[in-house]
C-alpha cells in the first residue's frame, strides 16, 4: 500500500509548524506531490527526509537539525 500524508501530518511527526513543512517542500527538501490545491508526502519520502537529517528512525540516536 502507498500511503500519502498531508503537511499537517507531516508537521505532527516532525513537531514543526506546518508552515515550515510547506517551506521544506517548496525548497525540495521534502519531496511531495502536487494534487489541486496540496500537498502529498509519501511516508517514504518522509522516511528519507528524516535519515538524510541524521536521525534514526529505528532508534533514537541523535537529534534532527531542521533550521
Amino acid at each position: 500500500d502507498i500511503t500519502l500524508l498531508t503537511p499537517t501530518e507531516v508537521s505532527k511527526v516532525l513537531k514543526i509548524n506546518y508552515n515550515r513543512v510547506l517551506e521544506l517542500i517548496k525548497l525540495g527538501e521534502i519531496n511531495a506531490i502536487k494534487i489541486g490545491n496540496g500537498y502529498r508526502i509519501l511516508e517514504g519520502e518522509l522516511f528519507d527526509f528524516i535519515q538524510s537529517k541524521g536521525l534514526n528512525p529505528i532508534g533514537n540516536e541523535s537529534c534532527i537539525d531542521i533550521p
